[in-house]
């Protein structure tokens, strides 16, 4: 690996051997690097290196990179026009980000070009690094922590940041007119037992260089941790919504409890579901506000987010799944009055299945919170019969990055609230939960001919006591209203509702797990 070298100052001759020792060791035997290379290549060499053991990228780094504070790191900027491919008026850029602070690992980047791959060097002018005293005697970080892909998206003469991929694992992209927010791994290793829980890196990437007139930006990437090796191939498309295509090939060395495929990740501290809310300005706080799920039999789910004082674990089968995503359908400003973190105005992201996918389930872990800057949420498939160990699983898929993602011809649930009336152990009397369900209009449904009726059902052991719909003249749609009685001895229950016309299904199927 290249680097650029200063005579004098804190980037010196040392970081040189430090940076090229690093790559050398990750290296293939058959070096890669100089031959040509495509998806094919990559395939076989992730499925080459899940035969070794997993070697861990180095971690001795310089102490002052590892000990900057996110005040500190925050001032290393980076320089817009020394983007690469930017000076060419290429359609996309790349800009990298820097280690440090939070940013604990590095990946190695590599451009293709006609067909062959090129060390992208470390170059310290990339960034911006005059708010910082950098000690003299500092070595170079050993490589960059992953990169941002920029292009213009609201106007010609910007130069926005559009795709995020980070060294560990996770990515994340958006759409015009919106913020960062839900993000996407390559994979998720063992994500319910923090014991056992294993963060992949991205290794290695390779991009195509994009011809002027590309539409969409190609790249290949390794994925490595001490379970799993695996061959990645992104082509990311901008437009009104973000469309990522997705082909990963996946070599396990190892069995693992839950191989989580096609994971979403997000945040949700609380919503207008919560019970009780923190003591905070704001009426709400997330990133995502339910999970949608689309099963190939017509039946549609819809899971709202929810923080609580323990670990809720909620799992769906999905033996025909036709797509599912963490989305963000509240946009009303007013429901967060939060004018810095805009959390109004987060993406959705929406998986869809390319080809058809083996029968499995999905998975959704919402962990508890206690502010908004951890991820405590995650959805994620895992097929029925597991990955073997040594032999090669592929998956394809697309995320949609958008503003919006319902099935038409349904009433997609808006709001989801809930009131509960606790009464004390002496009186040995059960708690008795209110839910209320707020669903969108439908064109097709007329009220007088086709009466709107709510179906309900709860787990064993708890009652329901009643439920009814009215309409909503605010909305134009329906409120859907159930009780049920929870015994003490009850600790978690399931319950789920939908609208129906004339015996047919014409909402979502809301769904929720409820815990003492």
């Amino acid at each position: 690996m290249m680097i650029q070298v200063q005579a004098a100052g804190w980037l010196g001759l040392a970081s040189l051997c430090s940076v090229v020792a690093q790559e050398i060791s990750l290296l293939p035997a058959s070096g890669e690097e100089s031959a040509a290379v495509d998806f094919a290549k990559v395939k076989a060499l992730a499925a080459e290196r899940a035969l070794r053991p997993f070697v861990k990228r180095r971690s001795d780094w310089p102490a002052y990179w590892n000990d900057l504070t996110a005040h500190d790191y925050e001032k290393i900027k980076v320089r817009a026009e020394k983007a690469w491919w930017h000076e060419e008026k290429l359609p996309f850029a790349l800009g990298f980000l820097h280690p440090g602070g939070a940013y604990r690992e590095t990946t190695s980047l590599a451009e293709i070009v006609e067909g062959h791959a090129h060390e992208l060097e470390w170059k310290a002018d990339f960034f911006d690094y005059e708010a910082l005293t950098i000690p003299n005697d500092t070595q170079a970080p050993p490589g960059y922590a992953g990169f941002k892909v920029l292009m213009p998206l609201l106007n010609a003469d910007s130069l926005d940041a559009w795709t995020i991929f980070e060294a560990t694992n996770l990515f994340r992209c958006v759409a015009p007119g919106l913020e960062f927010g839900v993000s996407s791994r390559g994979v998720a290793i063992n994500p319910a037992d923090p014991a056992l829980e294993e963060t992949a890196i991205w290794q290695r990437f390779w991009f195509e260089k994009p011809a002027v007139t590309a539409k969409a930006l190609q790249f290949f990437t390794l994925l490595d941790s001490p379970s799993v090796c695996g061959a990645y191939r992104f082509r990311i498309t901008p437009g009104r919504s973000t469309v990522m295509e997705v082909e990963a090939e996946l070599t396990f060395r190892q069995s693992v409890t839950l191989a989580g495929l096609a994971p979403l990740s997000s945040m949700c501290w609380f919503s207008e579901l919560t019970q009780p809310k923190p003591q905070d300005y704001r009426p709400e706080v997330h990133h995502s506000d339910g999970l949608l799920i689309q099963q190939g039999d017509g039946e549609v789910l819809w899971q709202p987010l929810d923080s609580g004082k323990s670990l809720r674990h909620s799992e769906f089968a999905a033996d025909t799944l036709l797509g599912f995503g963490l989305i963000q359908r509240d946009r009303l400003f007013g429901n967060y009055q939060d004018l810095s973190s805009r959390f109004h105005e987060r993406p959705s992201a929406y998986i869809e299945p390319v080809g058809t996918w083996p029968p499995g389930k999905l998975h959704l872990f919402e962990q508890p919170a206690t502010d908004a800057h951890a991820e405590n949420v995650l959805a994620c498939w895992e097929p029925t019969t597991p990955p073997k160990v040594g032999q090669p699983f592929s998956l394809g898929y697309r995320i949609h990055w958008l503003n919006e993602m319902s099935v038409p011809g349904l009433c997609k649930v808006l709001a989801s609230r809930r009131s509960q009336t606790t009464f004390t152990a002496d009186e040995q009397r059960p708690n008795i939960v209110q839910f209320y369900v707020d669903y969108s209009q439908s064109a097709k449904i007329i009220e007088d001919a086709m009466p709107v009726v709510l179906t309900v059902d709860v787990s064993e052991g708890v009652k329901l006591l009643d439920k009814q719909v009215e309409k909503n003249p605010d909305t134009g749609g329906w409120r859907g209203i159930f009780r049920v009685q929870v015994p003490l001895s009850v600790e978690s229950f399931t319950s789920n509702c939908r609208l129906l016309a004339e015996g047919r299904p014409i909402s979502e199927r809301w769904t929720y797990q409820w815990k003492r």
